[in-house]
């Protein structure tokens, strides 16, 4: 678990998993949740958890950072919020996706910290 400080809120990584092996399968969409499918197709993952200094500074940047969805089928973000933390899961069916998605995650949570802590009155 590792923990760092971005503008004005905590982040903390709980859970970064990969596979021993890497599986070589198709990369179709599947409209129903199967989680067993979900476990081989999606078999990278990270948990986030980005703690704010109100419930309500937590659920602004949820609010922003929902509207820009991920590109293409092979990433998945969910959001949660509990209380002052908000929790981000991502799940990916490469190593490579999963890092360029969270790389991109910490952009834009940068831009949206900083727009918040500018224009929040």
């Amino acid at each position: 678990s590792s923990t760092y400080k971005m503008g004005g809120a905590r982040i903390r990584i709980d859970n970064i998993r990969a596979p021993k092996y890497q599986q070589h399968q198709s990369r179709q969409f599947v409209p129903s949740f199967d989680w067993t499918i979900m476990a081989k197709t999606f078999p990278y993952k990270c948990d986030l958890e980005i703690g704010c200094p109100t419930e309500e500074y937590s659920e602004k940047i949820k609010r922003v950072m929902e509207v820009d969805q991920e590109l293409g089928d092979r990433v998945i973000r969910t959001y949660q919020l509990d209380g002052r933390i908000m929790k981000v899961s991502f799940q990916a069916t490469e190593a490579k996706m999963l890092r360029v998605s969270v790389s991109t995650f910490y952009d834009y949570l940068n831009v949206a910290l900083k727009c918040i802590q500018e224009f929040d009155s």
